[in-house]
């Protein structure tokens, strides 16, 4: 995984990339820190920061910042889908979203989450002008 994360790093240049940093996912941030540097945004999973994961989530579907490509043929867009439907959601005291999926897996609601996150604190789309000679 650390090897497919630095290949795709070298080829498209992350202005951001956001890790979970929670558990199982803190050895993968802690090996990517050295080669990203402040591009890499460290989410630790706590109430609090799912809570802000779900709301920047649901207003980016509602506002159309957020669209998802058309659903192929393949096994993976069908879980991805199958996990979006999945996940519900619901308002806890003091406005906390809670959500995931109470019978299975939510790491595609996850890590569209995580994408939202990194590509909001990127700052202004990049340009791209081609490669001097």
């Amino acid at each position: 995984m650390l090897a497919e994360v630095r290949a795709l790093d070298e080829r498209w240049r992350f202005a951001r990339l956001c890790a979970d940093a929670t558990g199982m996912g803190a050895p993968l941030a802690a090996q990517l820190r050295p080669a990203l540097g402040e591009r890499l945004d460290e989410v630790v999973f706590t109430a609090a920061s799912k809570s802000a994961l779900g709301h920047a989530l649901l207003a980016a579907a509602r506002t159309g910042r957020l669209l998802l490509p058309r659903a192929d043929a393949s096994a993976e867009a069908a879980r991805r889908r199958a996990e979006l439907a999945a996940c519900g959601a619901s308002l806890a005291s003091g406005g906390r979203l809670v959500w995931g999926n109470e019978r299975g897996h939510d790491d595609h609601v996850a890590s569209l989450a995580l994408c939202l996150r990194a590509a909001e604190a990127a700052g202004p789309p990049r340009l791209a002008r081609g490669r001097r000679r």
